[in-house]
């Protein structure tokens, strides 16, 4: 869902954002709870490098994809033609999460899943 994405994003930068600034160059302060990983607060490098090359591409490409594939189905002729674009359009949305899934390794993706943003 794009929409979802899109939403995902956004707390995500804003969490990033509202994280204590401490330390220099591109450091980060977390501690080990039971669930796995919390993050407490992070340099101002680290805010500005994770907003530039995480969040807002993420947030362009999926308001781009959103946009664009709603173009496409409303310029679809027929309504066999929009089932299968909806489908094409289905799996590129997903395109990203199964690559990931797939080309990380099972360690890397448990502990992403147990990393979390201090709640603020």
């Amino acid at each position: 869902n794009n929409f979802g994405e899109l939403k995902l994003s956004f707390l995500q930068g804003y969490r990033i954002l509202r994280l204590p600034t401490a330390g220099n160059g591109l450091s980060a302060s977390a501690e080990a709870t039971e669930e796995g990983v919390q993050i407490n607060s992070v340099s101002m490098g680290m805010k500005v490098l994770t907003m530039v090359c995480v969040t807002i591409p993420r947030i362009l490409v999926t308001a781009i994809l959103l946009w664009l594939g709603c173009r496409w189905l409303t310029a679809t002729q027929s309504f066999a033609d929009v089932i299968l674009n909806a489908l094409a359009l289905g799996f590129l949305v997903d395109l990203n999460s199964l690559l990931y899934r797939t080309v990380m390794p099972r360690r890397d993706l448990v502990d992403a899943q147990k990393t979390c943003v201090a709640k603020n």
